[in-house]
């Protein structure tokens, strides 16, 4: 089945012909069930006052102190409701299951494409085996950022500025506003699960590959 896609406040007129034959398959948010495991905490919106912000230099070397990997306990109902088969996945000693949210997939991805801008920092003294494995993660990373992204498009619209005194005249800018989750619930909420960098595990009951 064709994947639906989720398109808000669209009219039949603005949708292309090949879009228009798919019409009846688009559904609008409020029709999307929303995944039954995830807390109201989570979905909570505000609008940012802008949808681009600007801030240059924000990120220097040395190393970047805080890790963005957040391992969490999820249960077995969790498990399930993401259609997911607990005996195909990690256990946790303590009981549960070992999981994380994507964002912190997703940021620990962005930490490590950061890490290539500083490659004689944070890749010194590797061998040029260690550099490909390193290569070929940052590729995952990259896909993984991508397909995140186009995921959840940013349709916020950006127009440009002039700017007689940069090198680069023109500046993307925008005043528009876009609706973003709040983050501080998030990082709380996945806090209080949090089972820490080096958890203990059983292995599965069940190998997918198997």
């Amino acid at each position: 089945m064709e994947q639906k896609r989720l398109l808000l406040n669209v009219t039949k007129d603005e949708l292309d012909a090949e879009s228009q034959q798919r019409a009846p398959q688009i559904l609008r948010k409020s029709q999307v069930p929303r995944t039954s495991w995830i807390p109201a905490i989570l979905v909570i919106y505000s609008l940012l006052a802008t949808a681009l912000l600007i801030i240059p230099h924000v990120y220097q070397p040395p190393k970047l102190k805080a890790p963005y990997s957040m391992l969490i306990q999820a249960s077995e109902a969790e498990v399930i409701a993401t259609n997911d088969d607990p005996s195909e996945r990690l256990e946790l000693v303590q009981g549960g299951y070992l999981a994380s949210l994507g964002v912190f997939h997703e940021l620990n991805c962005l930490r490590r494409l950061y890490w290539h801008m500083y490659e004689d920092i944070y890749f010194a003294n590797m061998t040029e085996t260690d550099r490909e494995s390193e290569r070929a993660h940052a590729r995952h990373c990259i896909e993984t950022i991508r397909t995140s992204l186009m995921c959840q498009a940013n349709t916020a619209l950006y127009t440009f500025e002039w700017d007689e005194h940069a090198s680069k005249r023109q500046h993307l800018t925008s005043k528009a506003k876009r609706q973003c989750i709040r983050w501080d619930p998030v990082h709380d909420w996945a806090s209080e699960r949090s089972v820490g960098l080096n958890p203990q595990f059983h292995r599965p009951k069940i190998s997918p590959s198997a």
